[in-house]
């Protein structure tokens, strides 16, 4: 592409008797910021407690295999910042199943316990709120002044990963798994098709860039807990808490234990669910920002360009309260606004009767 310009501005002009400076900047404008970087994606991969985690630039695959995301992406921003048009809300599943894939569908799930993206939607429920205002009003109790309220903006936000979807040999079935507050951005190529969607998080979870029409089942927050069932990951030999209990540590031990047991109940329930064990259809680790389920592009020109959330509309998993904050101002101003409201009744309407007389 470069050279082209550049022969073609030779053509065109006498070169002689243009500056240095202004045939720099041409060239410069054919600089590539969408190039994938240096080296090997793998550098970044590293063991942690319970599985690998690996940078924010690389992209997981199937059988852990690793990209860089800028060799599957163009055009890619953070979120952070970005402002979907509205939030909308997916019915929790009144049951603890799903449906099955259909015949002919590829079922995948995608798994991770946490992504380093964040985005500007926050999301809480009544016993959240109910919790800071009783520890706002207890606090004012004993310090006989209001003491103002706690910020939890780190735990409000949702965090995101992309999915990417290449898969064009089947429909594909998807299984998004895993996280406390996950928003799942679904990045999928022209001839891709989902078939269905399945959430399934511990707390708050949603959706955004999903086709139109796409069939979509959620289970999540205590819906999740009241199916006995945590997305999980069978333990594997290079997890430093397996290393460890096999050393001997007592505590490891019985880590390792409890996350065989989680895991057990988790893929006994999804095989019943889904048809197929768990492990068998899993892309993900421990830690990610973005997965690809399907084959990477055959070349640069056929990535695809990322979509962001910006304008887009948020699906969540029903809760009590979710909004947008750009700020850190704009989240503690609706925060304190919802914990006032409620430590207001829980004092009978007037917070100032707990200041201390001297």
């Amino acid at each position: 592409m470069c050279n082209h310009i550049y022969m073609s501005f030779v053509r065109r002009t006498m070169i002689r008797f243009l500056s240095l400076g202004i045939l720099t900047l041409l060239l410069a404008g054919c600089s590539d910021s969408d190039a994938p970087p240096q080296g090997n994606p793998a550098d970044s991969l590293r063991t942690d407690r319970f599985g690998y985690q690996v940078g924010s630039d690389v992209v997981v695959g199937k059988d852990n295999s690793l990209s860089w995301l800028k060799s599957v992406v163009t055009g890619y921003a953070p979120v952070e910042g970005e402002r979907p048009a509205k939030i909308g809300w997916i019915e929790t599943t009144p049951s603890c199943k799903f449906p099955l894939p259909s015949v002919g569908d590829k079922l995948v799930q995608v798994h991770t316990n946490g992504t380093k993206q964040v985005s500007d939607v926050f999301a809480l429920s009544q016993a959240d709120v109910l919790e800071r205002a009783q520890n706002y009003v207890s606090q004012w109790q004993n310090d006989g002044k209001d003491p103002g309220i706690n910020s939890n903006r780190s735990g409000d936000r949702l965090r995101v990963v992309d999915v990417i979807v290449t898969e064009t040999e089947a429909p594909v079935y998807l299984v998004l798994a895993g996280g406390f507050d996950t928003l799942w951005n679904i990045q999928k190529s022209a001839k891709a098709r989902i078939s269905r969607v399945a959430i399934i998080g511990t707390r708050n979870a949603g959706i955004v860039n999903l086709e139109p029409g796409t069939p979509v089942t959620v289970l999540a927050g205590n819906a999740v807990k009241d199916c006995k069932i945590s997305p999980s990951r069978r333990p594997q030999p290079f997890w430093r808490v397996v290393e460890a209990a096999k050393g001997g540590d007592q505590i490891s031990k019985e880590a390792v234990a409890s996350r065989n047991a989680i895991y057990n109940r988790y893929d006994s329930w999804f095989r019943a669910s889904f048809g197929k064990a768990s492990e068998e259809v899993t892309v993900g680790i421990d830690q990610m920002n973005h997965a690809i389920v399907g084959p990477l592009p055959a070349s640069p020109d056929e990535r695809l360009p990322y979509r962001g959330i910006t304008d887009a509309t948020v699906q969540l998993a029903r809760t009590d309260y979710a909004f947008v904050a750009a700020s850190r101002d704009d989240y503690d101003s609706k925060h304190t606004e919802l914990v006032t409201k409620k430590a207001q009744q829980l004092a009978g309407g007037d917070l100032s009767s707990l200041n201390r007389t001297q």
